[in-house]
């Protein structure tokens, strides 16, 4: 993973033209709307099962670097299981030591974690002589750290890689891994590192189970509609464009994982910002129908300010969390609800505010419903690299009957949930809402 941060920046600087530091310049912010519309009609809609919002998140780790060579496995693993995520993404490395092994087992045992196990090719795809990840070395990873690897995937954004022909490379790659049947498990798709080369690839679906977007942001909103270029896809930045290039490669049916998306805190956003964004994240993600998502990353790779890859982490080098790990531990705990599968009961319900304002509605098992409220507008100004203050604006939400019991909590700017005000009022709840997630909790 290291070896792929390195050259992800390298390469899309001479890939991605009028870039700066790998990614798109950031493009002038539009002026936040702020008129309120009229009170919604109550309208069905079926909630989302609570856990399994949480089921669909993830976390990019680097177990190698992490656990051994930092020598920090006591302090990720209890990081992990602080967060509550039951999903992590990794690459298997052949030729790893029994130390490795050992912190590895000791680490996926202990969070529960299942793997997304990222695998490499022969040269030249491959980054370097023995990077190759063949079937002995993935069965072996699986069987020295208990049975963890999930899903397996292809050959981290081979598009950057510099190789000539690397499309054809890439299938053969796929093929041999799948033909050896190598685990019985989902093969995902391998993520572009410049998304508008998803054509140069085409449609690889049939030798892939699940397709994959990488998605960064250049410190603009997790909701922008966009900030860069176009092709035939739509604008750089939006998530329908990154849909829709996943689609070119996994073919129309299949899921599709966020498998890497962040911000950085090294020169990119600041921390509020990145515990804002980061819990919006996931439920713009979640609306926009993606199946899963892998944060981008638990741990900052490093302590070098000018370094954005040291910044990424929800976690900082010395293992304290920044407020986007809380947020997402707290997001995360707030809607868990392990248990057996069940259909949500439909909810009518309408909700009116400001034109930026976003919502999605769970249920738990018990009938209790959450509503994730939050206005999803910049918080950040890419060009200043400065807060934007978002004041609170009306949010009324309708019911087609008055609930029992009402609740408010919103993430606060240490990803904190605190209580927030509200009024009950027959079938009406009133409350406002900013740039921090709120959750309305409901029975009836």
């Amino acid at each position: 993973m290291r070896v792929r941060l390195l050259a992800r920046w390298a390469a899309l600087a001479v890939a991605v033209a009028g870039c700066t530091g790998g990614q798109p310049q950031p493009a002038p912010l539009a002026a936040p709307a702020t008129a309120a519309r009229a009170l919604a009609t109550p309208t069905a809609e079926t909630p989302v099962a609570a856990d399994a919002f949480v089921d669909s998140i993830g976390v990019n780790t680097h177990m190698l670097q992490d656990l051994t060579a930092d020598n920090e496995a006591a302090i990720i693993t209890q990081r992990v299981r602080e967060l509550g995520v039951r999903h992590v993404r990794d690459g298997i490395f052949p030729n790893q030591t029994a130390r490795q092994y050992a912190d590895e087992r000791t680490f996926l045992a202990a969070t529960g974690a299942g793997v997304e196990a990222i695998t490499d090719c022969p040269r030249p795809l491959g980054y370097y002589p023995g990077s190759t990840t063949p079937p002995r070395v993935i069965r072996g990873f699986d069987d020295e750290t208990g049975g963890h690897i999930e899903l397996l995937e292809g050959p981290n954004e081979p598009d950057l890689r510099g190789v000539a022909g690397w499309g054809p490379l890439v299938v053969a790659c796929i093929e041999k891994l799948r033909l050896d049947r190598t685990l019985p498990v989902p093969f995902v798709a391998p993520a572009m590192g410049n998304a508008f080369d998803t054509p140069r690839l085409g449609n690889i679906s049939q030798v892939v189970d699940v397709g994959a977007i990488h998605r960064y942001f250049s410190g603009h909103n997790p909701g922008t509609h966009g900030f860069w270029k176009r092709d035939a896809c739509g604008e750089w930045g939006q998530m329908r464009f990154y849909i829709c290039e996943a689609r070119i490669n996994a073919g129309p049916s299949v899921p599709l994982y966020i498998t890497e998306t962040g911000y950085s805190t090294n020169g990119e956003v600041d921390e509020t910002t990145l515990g804002k964004y980061v819990s919006r994240v996931l439920l713009i993600d979640s609306l926009g129908g993606i199946a899963r998502t892998y944060i981008y990353e638990l741990h900052d790779d490093g302590t070098d300010p000018k370094n954005s890859e040291d910044g990424y982490g929800l976690i900082r080098y010395d293992g304290t969390p920044k407020p986007a790990f809380n947020a997402v531990r707290n997001e995360i705990a707030l809607l868990s609800d392990p248990g057996p599968a069940f259909a949500p009961a439909p909810l009518q319900y309408g909700v009116s505010g400001v034109a930026s304002l976003r919502h999605e509605l769970f249920e738990k098992r018990n009938g209790t419903y959450l509503l994730a409220v939050w206005n999803e507008t910049a918080s950040w100004n890419p060009n200043t690299l400065r807060e934007i203050p978002v004041a609170p604006s009306p949010v009324a939400v309708t019911f087609a009957a008055a609930p029992a019991t009402v609740a408010v909590q919103a993430l606060d700017d240490a990803g904190h949930l605190v209580k927030r005000a509200f009024t009950a009022g027959g079938a009406t709840v009133r409350l406002e809402a900013d740039d921090h997630v709120a959750f309305v909790q409901l029975t009836f």
